[in-house]
C-alpha cells in the first residue's frame, strides 16, 4: 500500500494448532485508511474486501475516504484515544508511559464492551472478507487480531509473533505524527513518548495475563468475556479457516 500504514493479512500462512490456516485473502489489518491513494483504493477493490470496521475514537475520524464505497461500520474500542493524547502524556517518564500502556491493555482493553460488539458484527455477517483498522493500526487493531486468533485456536507464541509484526513506515508515521502535534520544528521524537509508537511483548503479555487473570482461561474469556459460544466460535472457524495443504 502507499499510503495505508500496517496493512496485511491477518496471521498470513500461519497455523493453528490443527495445522489450519485463515483462508488467505479473507481477514485484513492496518492503520488508518482516511489518508488511502487511488492505488490504494484500487488494491482493497481488487482484493474484494466487503466490510471495514473502523476501531477508532469519533475524534479521530476524520472526512471518509473519497473513492472507497464500502460499507463501514464504526465502533469505538475506548471512547478516547489515549495513548494518542501526546501533549498530555509529554510530562511522564519514559517509565511511566510504559505502564501507561501496559495498563491501556490490561484494564482498557479488557474491561471495554468494544471488542464484544465488533464480534458480533462479524459472527453476523456471512462468510465476508473484512478489514479492521484504527489510527496507527497497532493497538485496538493489534488486539482485535489476537482475539480472532484465539478464537481460530492459535497457540500464543504465535499470536504474538503475529502482534509483533510493525511496519517500519508506520513507527516513523506515528514519531512525525507526535513530533508535529508537540512542535513542529522537533527534530527527533522525546526518548519518553518512544513507548507510544512500538509494540511490545509485556503490552501483549499484560493483556493475556489479564484476562487469564479475570476470567480463569483464555477460553473461558471468549465464553464470558466475549459472549461467544462453542456453537458461534465453530461457525467462525468454519467461515474464515482452510486446512494447510
Amino acid at each position: 500500500m502507499e499510503k495505508i500504514l500496517n496493512f496485511r493479512t491477518l496471521a498470513s500462512g500461519l497455523k493453528n494448532r490443527h495445522g489450519e490456516i485463515i483462508s488467505p485473502n479473507v481477514i485484513f489489518r492496518s492503520g488508518d485508511i482516511n489518508s488511502a491513494s487511488q492505488a490504494d483504493i484500487e488494491s482493497i477493490t481488487h482484493k474484494k474486501i466487503q466490510t471495514i470496521y473502523d476501531l477508532r475514537s469519533q475524534v479521530e475520524i476524520g472526512s471518509p475516504t473519497e473513492g472507497l464505497s464500502l460499507k463501514t461500520i464504526h465502533i469505538e474500542i475506548i471512547k478516547k484515544a489515549l495513548q494518542n493524547d501526546f501533549k498530555a502524556l509529554m510530562g511522564n517518564s519514559k517509565s511511566q508511559n510504559e505502564k501507561f500502556m501496559i495498563d491501556l491493555y490490561a484494564v482498557e482493553f479488557v474491561e471495554t464492551t468494544g471488542f464484544n460488539e465488533v464480534m458480533k458484527e462479524i459472527i453476523s455477517k456471512k462468510n465476508d472478507s473484512f478489514l479492521f483498522h484504527c489510527t496507527a493500526g497497532k493497538d485496538r487493531t493489534g488486539i482485535l487480531g489476537v482475539i480472532l486468533m484465539m478464537i481460530f485456536d492459535f497457540d500464543i507464541e504465535t499470536i504474538k509473533e503475529e502482534y509483533l509484526i510493525i511496519d517500519k513506515d508506520l513507527m516513523i508515521a506515528v514519531a512525525s505524527k507526535i513530533t508535529f502535534m508537540l512542535r513542529s520544528d522537533m527534530v527527533q521524537i522525546p526518548q519518553n513518548l518512544e513507548p507510544m509508537f512500538l509494540v511490545n511483548n509485556s503490552y501483549i503479555s499484560a493483556f493475556i495475563f489479564s484476562i487469564k487473570n479475570k476470567y480463569g482461561s483464555i477460553d473461558n474469556y471468549i465464553k464470558v468475556g466475549l459472549g461467544i459460544s462453542d456453537k458461534k466460535k465453530e461457525i467462525l472457524k468454519a467461515k474464515y479457516l482452510t486446512t494447510c495443504i
